[in-house]
């Protein structure tokens, strides 16, 4: 008799083990110290903590397509194929730092415009709208050298330059800590040539 129920006992776990594999598992891992945010199949946006894992697991095999993006990731999409009995894992791995300006001036800020340092010209305005006061921006830039001016309401230029932006950290600048005079001045409205790659949203 207790033979019988250890064979039981065996074949029952067998029969879940072949339950387990008969689902394939696509599991997005957050490699940034910042959250982030992903959709498959351009279904409901899903935020993903930092260092977290997300899973959902399919019952046959489907290739899907994810969509993500980050303070320190640059969106971006790709396809997966999830295979029955497989894991299919997504480590999604910082490839910028940020800047994070701060509105603690007295006017709205009009234009933001940011330009490696390397450069002799400010380049197109990269806000994507105004900026309150006490209002913040960020942008994930490529890890390089770069120059920020920042022209308010009333016309005032402040300055910052040489910013050094680092992978998976994000740098915070009140625009208090800017100048309002710079002797090395850039054109303005011409766009600054192999610029590398920038993401802006605002809070």
């Amino acid at each position: 008799m207790q033979r019988i129920m250890i064979i039981c006992l065996m074949i029952l776990v067998a029969l879940a083990m072949v339950g387990c594999e008969a689902d394939g598992e696509l599991r997005i891992r957050n490699r940034t110290s910042a959250k982030l945010i992903f959709s498959i199949d351009a279904a409901n946006p899903i935020q993903l903590e930092s260092w977290k894992n997300w899973s959902k697991y399919y019952a046959e095999d489907q290739v899907v397509q994810i969509q993500y993006q980050g303070d320190y990731i640059f969106p971006n999409t790709l396809e997966r194929t999830i295979h029955k009995g497989l894991l299919t894992a997504l480590d999604i791995n910082p490839t910028g730092g940020a800047i994070r300006l701060i509105n603690n001036g007295n006017a709205i800020v009009f234009n933001v415009f940011l330009s490696l340092s390397s450069d002799t010209s400010w380049g197109d305005d990269d806000l994507g709208s105004n900026l309150d006061v006490n209002a913040e921006a960020l942008w994930t830039l490529t890890p390089v050298l770069w120059d920020i001016l920042v022209i308010d309401s009333n016309g005032t230029s402040y300055f910052k330059l040489g910013v050094s932006v680092t992978v998976d950290q994000t740098i915070n600048l009140p625009l208090s800590t800017f100048t309002k005079s710079v002797t090395n001045t850039k054109t303005e409205g011409i766009a600054a040539p192999n610029n590398p790659g920038r993401s802006y949203r605002s809070f």
